[in-house]
């Protein structure tokens, strides 16, 4: 009797007898050229992932979604209690003074929710998709781009919160919010480059998984995320050393447009956005070299 096909993931494979272990699929050597023609033709796989990983995040859990815009609000409240009890001021004595810290940290939160989603949901994207990768081809990169994609899908939702709350406490946003587009998608193109070298990397060497937990915990207290360069400036060493993180000017910049109305300047951006890119390529070069082996190792 034939092979029964099945679906997975959008794509049909042949069901496999009790027992038999599945062909590995071992994918021809590709150029950035080919990976980008791929992943423009496999949208629909794309959305399906996309949409997988969005069910999946709180499946089980009584409010859902509801838990992406309640957890970065339920940090911000912890945070702001301890600075107040504390009576330490992160945004005094600049430009964000008449600005309550809560909104400036949740300015702050929801840009860096989309990096860190997408650098520790993409490292280990390939290997937690073993049983696909093993199974069928598809182009490998739209694991890690998926998960930066559910992660912009999110700071929609919680960007208009933060207008929301923003508006409500009497800072309604200027036209130049507009510009906070711009800046998030240079961050989540950060994102998908980061993503795609640590995936790659993962299938070798599993502790990464641990270590990014770490990384991320330094890349957090290393931008203005919690506080304004301003409590640093008498520090000038200090100041270059954070302007170095591409996060940094994306982060002020997101903050200026959104939280002040002003809109920002275009040199560091343009410093982050060529970081972005660089590890783009850097990465998909990367991804595709040690893609072949992936089928063997996950």
């Amino acid at each position: 009797m034939a092979a029964v096909p099945e679906t997975v993931a959008g794509y049909r494979v042949p069901r496999l007898a009790p027992g038999e272990e599945p062909p590995l699929v071992q994918p021809r050597p590709r150029s950035f050229a080919d990976s980008w023609r791929e992943l423009r033709s496999s949208k629909d796989l794309l959305r399906q992932m996309v949409r997988r990983d969005l069910a999946t995040k709180h499946a089980g859990s009584m409010l859902g979604f509801l838990w992406s815009l309640l957890s970065p609000a339920m940090l911000v409240a912890v945070y702001a209690t301890v600075f107040w009890v504390m009576g330490f001021r992160p945004i005094a004595a600049s430009e964000y003074e008449h600005i309550p810290f809560a909104l400036f940290f949740f300015a702050g939160l929801v840009l860096w929710n989309v990096f860190n989603a997408g650098l520790a949901g993409g490292t280990g994207s390939v290997v937690d998709a073993g049983y696909l990768v093993r199974k069928i081809y598809f182009p490998r990169e739209i694991l890690p781009l998926s998960v930066v994609l559910s992660g912009v899908v999110t700071f929609t939702f919680e960007f208009v919160v933060l207008l929301i709350f923003q508006s409500a406490l009497g800072h309604p946003p200027h036209w130049t919010v507009v510009i906070a587009i711009p800046v998030m998608a240079i961050v989540a193109t950060l994102a998908y480059g980061c993503g795609l070298f640590l995936a790659a990397a993962t299938v070798y060497f599993r502790d990464l998984k641990h270590f990014i937990v770490v990384l991320l915990q330094l890349l957090f207290w290393s931008a203005p995320i919690i506080y304004d360069l301003s409590k640093v400036s008498n520090h000038p060493r200090a100041v270059q050393i954070l302007l170095f993180n591409p996060l940094t000017p994306c982060l002020i910049a997101f903050r200026e447009s959104v939280l002040v109305g002003k809109v920002p300047g275009p040199w560091r951006l343009l410093y982050s956005a060529a970081i972005a890119v660089a590890t783009v390529l850097v990465g998909s070069l990367y991804f595709n070299r040690h893609e072949r082996r992936m089928a063997e190792l996950v």
